[in-house]
């Protein structure tokens, strides 16, 4: 459909919202590439097509590896050419596949991670930007700021721009722009009180949260990992640490929340020596509910008999009168 860096012919970035923009030169509607979209069936594309060009022209220089992205591009134009079924030495496909995918996995969640890492950092300073211009709007103009916002920005911008300036709040946030916003987000929601010179150090380093950039990022999975890293800590706060890591792992990954009135339960069992992995399996196979029958009970303290003999009222003496 084009040529590389062909996109660098079409206006300005504003002027790509416009649904009447040109194509450039040497660019048409119709596909001239296999991989190339059928731009007639498409309404609109004049608001996204700078975007398409760009991944359409790309050819591994996003990957940080053209010859890498070559390698793939043929193998896969050649495997398709294949009838697989019938190839007599379907291993040496096989394992050619495995070397190459390895590679190029791991590249692109090593390019996708950095990415991310960038852009995160860039929307931190965003978030920078904004938390500024509020000071000023509220204390100068004495606006609101959401209404100002509203009125001055794109409003639908709003919620995202709340949630980096949430962010860029916490001291020295910057520094870990390479975990990525979604990441960043969830320690930030369970950092309990992100003040001091360095909370996000300080979370990580108690918490043991791990990122691997030649990984691809699994959010739930960051979420579920999070989540344990904050059960555990709440034990630990409570002098549990006997309970077992793989049982605090296996209570959140049920979608099971550690809540305080567990934490008390614990805390019960432990205080009459009860078994506290039998009590967390318990809690896993019931969804988090107790068994109450079997849960301990505190031996109750013998009442003092001043209390009781002030419960006892001796009986009213009928008085009768002889007249």
């Amino acid at each position: 459909m084009t040529t590389q860096n062909r996109t660098e012919d079409i206006l300005t970035d504003n002027d790509q919202r416009d649904e009447n923009i040109s194509l450039p030169d040497g660019v048409t509607e119709a596909p001239q590439d296999p991989e190339h979209m059928d731009l007639t069936k498409v309404a609109g594309y004049g608001k996204w097509v700078r975007t398409y060009l760009n991944v359409s022209d790309d050819d591994g220089h996003l990957l940080g590896d053209r010859q890498l992205e070559k390698v793939v591009k043929k193998l896969c134009v050649d495997l398709n050419k294949m009838d697989l079924a019938m190839e007599e030495v379907p291993e040496l496909w096989i394992n050619r596949i495995k070397e190459v995918a390895i590679q190029y996995v791991g590249t692109i969640n090593f390019r996708e991670n950095t990415s991310i890492g960038t852009f995160t950092k860039y929307r931190i300073r965003v978030g920078m930007l904004y938390n500024f211009q509020k000071t000023l709007v509220k204390k100068k103009l004495d606006r609101n700021w959401s209404e100002w916002f509203a009125e001055n920005y794109d409003k639908s911008l709003l919620r995202s721009s709340q949630i980096y300036m949430r962010i860029a709040e916490i001291p020295n946030v910057i520094r870990f722009a390479v975990f990525g916003i979604e990441r960043i987000s969830q320690i930030t929601r369970r950092i309990e009180k992100p003040y001091g010179e360095d909370p996000i150090g300080h979370f990580l380093q108690e918490n043991r949260i791990e990122f691997d950039s030649y990984a691809e990022t699994d959010y739930q999975e960051l979420k579920i990992t999070t989540d344990i890293a904050i059960a555990r800590q709440k034990l630990n706060k409570e002098d549990l640490e006997e309970v077992p890591d793989d049982k605090v792992e296996a209570l959140i990954r049920t979608k099971i929340e550690l809540t305080p009135h567990h934490v008390n339960q614990l805390k019960l069992v432990k205080s009459t020596e009860g078994d506290l992995v039998l009590y967390m399996d318990e809690l896993i196979a019931n969804g988090g509910k107790w068994n109450r029958s079997s849960l301990p009970r505190k031996k109750r303290k013998p009442l003092k008999r001043c209390w009781i003999a002030s419960l006892i009222k001796p009986p009213m003496l009928l008085r009768t009168t002889i007249i």
